[in-house]
């Protein structure tokens, strides 16, 4: 997956206009969602916020018939937005949830769990990954070494865009490599 960042990144930066945001709030996050595509360097509040928006965006305008991969650090950390997702299962999206850590009762009925295997590179990333036959959000990060004497414990590196052809790469990358690994 980090290879999958790392040239996304790099193509997205050939593009003149893509802006890069270096910043840890809720407002350089919503000036990314405005934006087709940003490039990043942010802190956890940053890719909660755009987590957020892609979650709320489903859920206010009903999308369905479409798929979510979701990695937010963890089956329990996903656990805190169940409500939101008990809105988005409702909504019969074939949703994937991916977790290294322990999985918790499972109450949904069209969201997969994915367990990780703990070594997986893939516990480091942070995606929210949403498209339908209207609609593509990507939201693509992998977490940086912090820094000493940092007041945020992680760091992002990564990617937003709304174009379907690199929203539909990364989910076909989704399911054809990191879902049929782990049997899916």
């Amino acid at each position: 997956m980090n290879d999958l960042i790392e040239r996304t990144i790099e193509f997205l930066a050939k593009q003149k206009a893509v802006p890069e945001v270096k910043g840890t709030g809720g407002a350089e996050a919503e000036l990314a969602a405005r934006q087709t595509d940003t490039v990043f360097v942010a802190g956890a509040f940053f890719v909660e916020k755009l987590t957020y928006m892609i979650e709320e965006r489903i859920i206010k305008e009903r999308l369905s018939n479409g798929r979510l991969f979701i990695n937010v650090h963890g089956f329990a950390n996903f656990m805190k937005r169940r409500k939101r997702y008990e809105a988005i299962d409702e909504l019969e999206n074939q949703v994937f949830v991916y977790g290294a850590d322990e999985r918790p009762e499972w109450p949904f009925k069209h969201a997969k769990p994915v367990p990780l295997n703990p070594a997986d590179e893939l516990k480091s990333c942070w995606f929210a990954v949403y498209v339908n036959d209207k609609t593509s959000c990507c939201l693509v990060a992998r977490r940086l070494k912090g820094r000493p004497q940092s007041v945020e414990k992680y760091r992002f590196r990564g990617f937003w865009t709304t174009r379907p052809q690199i929203t539909h790469y990364v989910c076909d990358y989704l399911v054809r490599v990191v879902n049929a690994q782990y049997g899916l």
